[in-house]
């Protein structure tokens, strides 16, 4: 459930819950192929929105970096994004990082 939420509006999936009590198709699948059917996607842009902790990305760096020269450029623009907010969290950590350490000396 909070995987398609990551993918779809609270609305939209509400929607298919409500189809699918009513057509009896209780099938996760249903669900989904309900939402394809009838729901738009979130953008990647609010998909990473609502990522809190963008550290998780860190793991798949070297995909999103194969990603920056995808052929779609949708792919490539949001890849790039990725990566340079992951970029810029690694610079303020390692900020805080040297700024204790000057204190110390």
């Amino acid at each position: 459930m909070l995987g398609l939420l990551s993918i779809y509006h609270r609305e939209d999936l509400a929607r298919a819950l409500e189809r699918a009590c009513r057509y009896r198709a209780f099938s996760w699948s249903a669900v989904e192929r309900i939402l394809a059917a009838q729901a738009k996607p979130r953008s990647a842009m609010e998909a990473l929105a609502k990522v809190k902790d963008v550290e998780v990305l860190r793991p798949h760096l070297e995909l999103f970096e194969r990603l920056k020269t995808d052929r779609d450029g949708l792919v490539s623009y949001n890849a790039g994004i990725i990566v340079d907010k992951l970029a810029a969290t690694l610079q303020a950590t390692e900020g805080v990082g040297q700024e204790g350490q000057g204190e110390d000396e």
